[in-house]
């Protein structure tokens, strides 16, 4: 994680992504705070900003989402913002900067301004500028889906398998390491009036070391 200093009342931190944290987890991460600010989420073309973008505000409750390229915002004006707002394309608005600075002032909202160049999301909300997050291909679905990433969770490791000390052993040269289910040679010795007791090995030489 790389911290730069800017001019603007927030002191922005730039986040090269992949890091420990999947981009979208990133993304949860930066928006979760009840400061307001602005989010940039910024990478060259096919990079899958847009879907990070989208899948944050489609799969979380509450978050308004603008494309500045839909046929919806013809206009090219921004309504009232509420809330945490994804604005994807954000140059294409001309009312952008006032109604981000007036979300985040007033209202201490999130905004995630999306586009290509960071500069593009520096020249409108520079000011309100908190963190930006640069995408490179390849971030899409690392570290999971999206319930993976609102939990901050890592991908889990495959356990290896732990060696054990030899607890038990037969007079035919079976053993057992005394964790888990008692095996069946054990148990038919049970069975013939042999305590388990009797297998138990007790000197530390005879204390090999296995694969349980």
């Amino acid at each position: 994680m790389i911290k730069e200093t800017y001019p603007y009342r927030f002191t922005p931190t730039i986040i090269h992504a992949p890091e420990s944290k999947s981009t979208l987890a990133q993304l949860v991460s930066a928006c979760a705070d009840d400061c307001g600010g602005v989010v940039a989420l910024f990478g060259i073309s096919g990079s899958g900003k847009s879907t990070i973008a989208l899948d944050y505000a489609s799969t979380t409750k509450g978050i308004q989402y603008f494309d500045g390229l839909s046929p919806n915002h013809h206009d090219g004006l921004l309504p009232a913002l509420n809330g945490i707002v994804v604005i994807d394309e954000v140059w294409q608005f001309k009312n952008a900067r006032d109604v981000i600075a007036a979300h985040v002032n007033k209202n201490k909202g999130v905004v995630v301004a999306v586009a290509c160049r960071l500069s593009e999301i520096e020249m409108l909300c520079g000011d309100h500028l908190k963190a930006a997050i640069e995408v490179s291909r390849g971030d899409i679905g690392v570290g999971g889906s999206m319930a993976h990433a609102m939990a901050g969770a890592q991908p889990q490791k495959k356990k290896k398998r732990s060696s054990g000390v030899i607890r038990y052993r037969s007079p035919s040269g079976h053993t057992w390491t005394g964790v888990g289910r008692t095996p069946k040679w054990l148990q038919a010795l049970e069975m013939c009036g042999h305590p388990i007791s009797e297998f138990r090995v007790s000197s530390p030489d005879d204390q090999k070391y296995m694969k349980d």
